[in-house]
């Protein structure tokens, strides 16, 4: 994944363990307009991962665990993007959060948001305080994201508006 770019502090980032509706890896362009997408190559979410929620505990760690390696390597590989945007968009899922929220902590809570559904809510909310980013914006949306994430970008592409963001 190429991630070089001179004019990164004009960019956005979008973050996700999943997948975002309709939007490729890497760089996305359109209207002068850049937005850099890592994603994850599985959907994730209630009802949309087959066996997700009525599997055994050992099924569901492993899930679990299948996540928190995505984040770390999506993360790992994109660590210069995401660190020289304009804005930051952060997906938080029901499982997976903490570490994000972990990695997110190296941002500055103004170039941010977190776009989390209601699962484990209060949990999500506690460990955005605990980390000190209570300041980042958040944007509620459906389980897994998908469909949130792809209008942030499909707004920033068309509009140069950040959602969420300071502008």
């Amino acid at each position: 994944m190429n991630t070089q770019d001179p004019d990164l502090c004009l960019s956005i980032a979008l973050y996700t363990y999943n997948q975002i509706e309709g939007a490729k890896d890497g760089w996305n362009e359109r209207n002068d307009r850049r937005a850099f997408v890592i994603q994850g190559s599985q959907a994730w979410a209630a009802g949309q991962a087959p066996g997700e929620y009525t599997e055994g505990p050992g099924e569901v760690d492993r899930r679990i665990g299948l996540r928190l390696d995505t984040i770390n390597k999506l993360w790992a590989e994109s660590a210069g993007v995401i660190g020289s945007a304009k804005h930051v968009f952060i997906y938080l899922g029901s499982s997976a959060s903490k570490r994000a929220i972990e990695l997110a902590s190296q941002l500055a809570p103004e170039r941010m948001s977190f776009v989390l559904c209601d699962c484990a809510f209060h949990m999500k909310d506690g460990l955005i305080v605990q980390a000190g980013l209570s300041s980042a914006a958040q944007i509620m949306c459906e389980c897994g994201g998908r469909r949130t994430m792809a209008k942030i970008l499909e707004t920033y592409l068309e509009t140069g508006v950040i959602v969420g963001g300071d502008g």
